[in-house]
């Protein structure tokens, strides 16, 4: 949140996904609200009652994505990551087996 130039800046995942969150750009401050706390709130609050706060997307930042990654084999996967492939009566008869 920029309070001199009364802009909201957010991760661009939300513009790409806005319809999940609001109804247009302008609603974005609003829902947001919710997920902030402190002063970032306050702040926030005061620039939505003021009227003239404007919505800002940052650039998405694609060199996270593989800091996390990590390759495996098939045969890497436990019992339980295989169970979940398997159909519902399967995993039903998986289930009694062990009961």
């Amino acid at each position: 949140i920029d309070v001199d130039s009364c802009q909201l800046y957010l991760n661009k995942i939300l513009q790409w996904y806005m319809a999940d969150f609001a109804a247009s750009k302008n609603d974005l401050p609003q829902k947001i609200l919710q997920y902030v706390r402190g002063e970032k709130k306050e702040t926030l609050n005061k620039l939505i009652q003021q009227g003239n706060v404007s919505v800002k997307f940052l650039e998405y930042d694609w060199s996270s994505d593989g800091i996390n990654f990590a390759t495996f084999e098939k045969s890497d996967l436990s019992e339980k990551v295989m169970f979940l492939s398997k159909s519902p009566r399967q995993k039903y008869d998986l289930v009694q087996e062990k009961l």
